[in-house]
């Protein structure tokens, strides 16, 4: 998990640095917001249907907004990584309940 974690944290430091110095910050963090939602449709669409898939895109975007912006702050992936791994845990709690 650590390895991918880093590797997951490449991503994002290469490439949104790389946005941001391109496009400057506000828009460097939208267009990586837009690619994390877009490596997610394939899960989301074909596991869950395009209705309720495309509400989990939309979602997805607003969590990589939050991620990016506290990449942009702290320029530390390890409090992204977990922020993402308690939204995963509350969202699989949510979903277990609801079920």
């Amino acid at each position: 998990m650590v390895k991918y974690k880093r590797t997951i944290g490449k991503t994002r430091g290469v490439f949104q640095t790389y946005m941001e110095r391109r496009f400057g910050s506000q828009r460097g963090i939208v267009l990586t917001a837009l690619l994390f939602a877009i490596c997610h449709i394939p899960s989301h669409i074909l596991g869950s249907g395009l209705f309720l898939g495309s509400f989990m895109i939309m979602l997805v975007f607003y969590g990589a907004l939050l991620y990016g912006y506290v990449w942009y702050r702290t320029r530390n992936i390890w409090v992204i990584s977990i922020a993402h791994m308690l939204n995963n845990s509350a969202a699989t709690v949510v979903y277990n309940f609801l079920n």
